[in-house]
């Protein structure tokens, strides 16, 4: 057995089988004189496969001769493999047309160039083969986290009361929540700035409480229906003297939630609110009533929200 055929047998049995065909098929001793010129080579492929020119490349690394063989291969998918069909003409000798089935357009490129480089060349040592060309590295994918069970939330906001005080006041929220799909629990703080009425009776608002929301939308913007349980107290100076008078409400309320695009952990936020107070303190000046908070307390704010990660 001749050393290149030895060598072919050293590589896959792919290229063996190559190999043994080519030799069964080329003439013996049948040496072909150099010459520079490209030799006659048709390559007939799908777009995504390598173009002729790298195929003729190959066939120039294994081998310089350009004559004494003409080639024409035929590359298709049929949906299960690639299938190459390769016609060779030498000359002083009867055509043929061998068939093989490869794994890839590459392959069959590479087959295709071997066998023809064989039939320019009957002595053709193809124990080096050029490295296959590398496929192009794509960046990996981010791994889709899994949406967290559940998302801590946090809320301030600031806005104005009517008809808690005698005019309107000032007033500012925070809100700590946690967010599971539509539902969103929320727990409250609220603090109003004071007013004076009458000479000397300031009168100091604050309350907390527990809200919880339904999301009735969710995307683009967040649309939620929210009903809170709060209890309130107004500090009360008269001159040395302070008081504190409570009282519970049940507040209704409905509100938005914006993100923002670049920062989609960040929202803004308005709601609009009321507050029905089971009990309606009220204040006097010795026998004069100064106040009384009213049936209905309205209050409406805007704010900025974050979820944390």
């Amino acid at each position: 057995m001749g050393k290149p055929v030895r060598r072919c047998f050293e590589r896959s049995a792919f290229v063996a089988l190559v190999c043994l065909a080519s030799f069964a098929s080329s003439p013996s001793f049948a040496a072909t004189p150099k010459t520079k010129s490209e030799p006659l080579f048709v390559w007939n492929a799908p777009e995504k496969c390598p173009p002729k020119a790298a195929v003729l490349a190959e066939v120039a690394r294994l081998t310089s001769r350009g004559s004494g063989a003409t080639g024409e291969a035929n590359v298709t998918f049929d949906g299960r493999g690639w299938l190459l069909v390769l016609k060779i003409e030498r000359e002083n000798a009867s055509p043929s047309m061998r068939e093989y089935t490869v794994e890839s357009c590459d392959a069959a490129a590479d087959a295709a160039a071997l066998i023809f480089a064989m039939a320019l060349d009957p002595y053709l040592d193809p124990s080096q083969p050029s490295p296959p060309p590398a496929a192009p590295v794509e960046p990996p994918e981010k791994e889709k986290k899994p949406a967290p069970p559940f998302r801590f939330a946090i809320e301030g906001a600031g806005g104005v009361d009517f008809e808690l005080l005698p005019r309107v006041s000032i007033t500012t929220t925070l809100a700590l929540g946690v967010v599971k799909g539509m539902w969103r629990l929320d727990l409250l703080g609220n603090q109003t700035f004071g007013q004076t009425v009458g000479e000397s009776v300031s009168l100091h608002p604050w309350g907390g409480g527990l809200r919880g929301c339904a999301a009735f939308l969710e995307e683009p913007i967040r649309l939620e229906a929210c009903g809170a349980a709060s209890l309130n107290a107004i500090h009360t100076r008269q001159g040395e003297k302070t008081t504190f008078e409570p009282f519970v409400g049940l507040s209704p309320s409905g509100g938005v939630a914006v993100p923002f695009r670049k920062h989609g952990n960040f929202f803004a936020v308005a709601r609009i609110e009321s507050l029905f107070p089971l009990a309606r303190p009220r204040f006097l000046d010795h026998t004069n009533e100064l106040h009384r908070v009213d049936p209905i307390v309205w209050r409406g704010s805007v704010g900025l929200g974050v979820f944390l990660p």
